[in-house]
């Protein structure tokens, strides 16, 4: 009886299975690769994102939800990658896109600065993605991102820092 009871006390003590999402560390490098390999038209984008402030709290969540995505309507202004670097003006109509991985989600800002790489839509409105892990749009990005994306444009490939 002993040895049953010790059983029960050290299982109820172990600890329970953690769940974590794992990702690469962002990198525009990569992503830059990514999305000059996808069968699907992409736009590069550095600038000013905007989008209604008012858009639902993605991140009340208790145990998390099923894999969900959020969208909204938003606007983009600044400058779009030519092969000789942020060069050509842009601004137009987005639709901003945060996907969910279980509780962990996406999530940008209106008026936040990013190094966006949009995936254009079958309407031809371009998706700004913010997925859990920030593959596809950088926010704030430093000097050196936006460089080494630069150097990326107008080469048959790009190197992964």
């Amino acid at each position: 009886m002993r040895v049953s009871c010790l059983a029960l006390l050290l299982g109820a003590l172990a600890p329970l299975p953690a769940s974590a999402l794992s990702c690469l560390p962002p990198n525009p490098t990569r992503t830059y690769g990514t999305a000059d390999a996808a069968e699907e038209s992409y736009v590069v984008l550095l600038g000013t994102l905007s989008f209604d402030a008012a858009w639902p709290d993605r991140l009340v969540m208790t145990d998390g939800p099923p894999d969900e995505t959020f969208r909204t309507e938003g606007r983009f202004e600044g400058m779009s990658l030519a092969a000789d670097g942020f060069t050509t003006p842009y601004a137009s109509a987005v639709e901003v896109v945060e996907e969910c991985a279980g509780p962990w989600c996406g999530q940008l800002s209106s008026g936040a600065e990013v190094l966006a790489f949009a995936r254009v839509g079958e309407d031809g409105v371009p998706q700004i993605l913010a997925d859990p892990c920030g593959f596809w749009t950088f926010v704030a990005p430093t000097e050196e991102q936006v460089a080494a994306v630069t150097a990326c444009a107008g080469r048959d490939t790009c190197a992964v820092e």
